[in-house]
């Protein structure tokens, strides 16, 4: 692996765990960054029943991949200050540098909608 990627993730994992908001990951605490999903995501990858549904992108260190978080599509995800439960439902391909993993992104459709 390369020195770049380590150190591209580190930051990331820094800035995330820093300023992101607390999380729920199949049970696990995390921090992570969260956005409105963008019309684009939500069209390509939602089944037509959830278009009306909030969808959000969910950033979060590249630790997510792994045990005991190891994200996957249909866990559910849970923002813990404002209460979103949603569903996972497109882990997108992890973002890459110098053959490291920087972060987790992913597309989650609310539960409770």
């Amino acid at each position: 692996m390369g020195a770049l990627g380590e150190q591209r993730r580190d930051e990331n994992t820094h800035i995330i765990e820093s300023e992101g908001c607390d999380t729920t990951l199949n049970g696990q605490n995390i921090k992570a960054f969260w956005q409105n999903a963008g019309i684009i995501a939500i069209q390509r990858f939602l089944a037509e029943s959830e278009l009306a549904k909030s969808a959000y992108e969910v950033r979060m260190p590249a630790y997510a991949f792994d045990a005991p978080y190891s994200i996957k599509n249909g866990d559910e995800i849970v923002q813990a200050v404002m209460g979103w439960r949603c569903v996972v439902r497109n882990v997108l391909d992890p973002e890459l540098n110098d053959g490291v993993v920087i972060q987790c992104n992913c597309l989650c459709v609310g539960a409770t909608d």
